[in-house]
């Protein structure tokens, strides 16, 4: 899935995003404020201005966030609703979209 602001026009490139995604994840990994989810959605708002982390509920361990995932019926239900919520629609991948691998125990989040 890969989402993007109904409204957006404007194209990012491959640097751009590359950028985007350095400078949140150019610090210490701590679960529920530097990880794959929280590095995914701040660079997303950094390239489109949609603030879609603070929709997500805070979460401090990996057991907190499993237990997040599973309240909302699994990963791929979560995203969705998410992106439904910060106004985000589904289309075809792209550079700087916002999507979920689900490839193991636990889901990551990219951008």
């Amino acid at each position: 899935m890969a989402t993007e602001p109904a409204a957006m026009a404007r194209a990012v490139t491959p640097a751009q995003a590359l950028d985007a995604a350095l400078v949140e994840m150019n610090r210490p990994f701590v679960r529920g404020s530097h990880d794959c989810c929280s590095a995914a959605c701040l660079a997303f708002e950094r390239l489109w201005g949609v603030p879609v982390w603070s929709l997500v509920p805070g979460y401090r361990t990996r057991t907190g966030a499993l237990r997040l995932i599973r309240a909302h019926g699994g990963a791929e239900a979560w995203c969705a609703d998410l992106a439904k919520r910060a106004g985000l629609h589904e289309r075809a991948p792209h550079v700087g979209a916002l999507g979920l691998y689900v490839g193991g125990e636990m889901p990551i989040t990219l951008a």
